[in-house]
């Protein structure tokens, strides 16, 4: 079978709940050849008083299993995605999250995605697939510590490897003047990071392997440094 979630408006989701997990688009299955996410709306998920997971869209494929053969969630708009998660558990606040599955992530748009008690802070788009494609998307106000959009991989599967990420936009409204903030952030090997433009945060791009790819892209009002590449022997 395949699931088809398009051209919906969904508000004012979990507003009420305290200590449930929260989401507008959820998609939790082991085989399904293909999964669509197009064009829909999602505006006010969660709250300050909800103390756990809210997510805009979520994909979470089981990693025990097949992967899904194709997973797009293009052009959607995920707006006011808030959590008051606290500190040091292990609760995730993103606008659009992709687990285990190959991805196209195209022409989304993510605004405003709150955690202001977690130390790890939110994401705006999030991946962890053997291959992502993360292109023309605007992230707007994710003060994300680990990176608006977070790209993660595990070198034992090579997860994310060959992955693209390319022609987005990233920026905060207000630049920061404390803590930290970040455009990209790489943890998987052979990712493309192109000709993307990430203004007004700390750091503008974040990677862990030194076999990134980074290239053509434009930074402007960085704090502190455009690209920056963390590799530990």
């Amino acid at each position: 079978f395949n699931i088809d979630i398009s051209y919906n408006q969904l508000t004012n989701m979990g507003l009420d709940l305290d200590n449930v997990d929260a989401s507008a688009i959820k998609i939790a299955v082991d085989v399904c050849p293909s999964v669509s996410v197009v064009e829909n709306l999602i505006d006010n998920v969660g709250s300050l008083s909800n103390t756990e997971s809210v997510w805009g869209i979520l994909v979470d494929h089981s990693p025990a299993t097949d992967k899904q053969q194709s997973v797009k969630v293009l052009n959607n708009t995920v707006k006011n995605v808030i959590s008051g998660v606290t500190s040091g558990g292990t609760e995730q606040v993103t606008g659009i999250m992709v687990l285990d599955s190959s991805a196209v992530i195209d022409g989304n748009t993510v605004d405003n995605v709150q955690a202001p008690n977690h130390n790890s802070n939110p994401d705006g788009i999030y991946s962890k697939c053997p291959k992502s494609i993360i292109t023309n998307n605007k992230v707007i106000d994710v003060l994300a510590k680990e990176g608006a959009i977070n790209v993660k991989g595990e070198l034992s599967t090579s997860a994310g490897k060959d992955s693209i990420i390319s022609g987005n936009y990233i920026s905060l409204r207000t630049t920061p003047t404390s803590g930290s903030s970040v455009g990209i952030g790489v943890s998987a090997p052979g990712i493309t990071v192109e000709n993307n433009t990430v203004d007004g945060l700390n750091l503008g791009i974040i990677s862990t392997f030194d076999d990134t790819i980074i290239r053509n892209n434009t930074f402007k009002n960085i704090v502190t440094a455009g690209a920056e590449v963390q590799v530990s022997d």
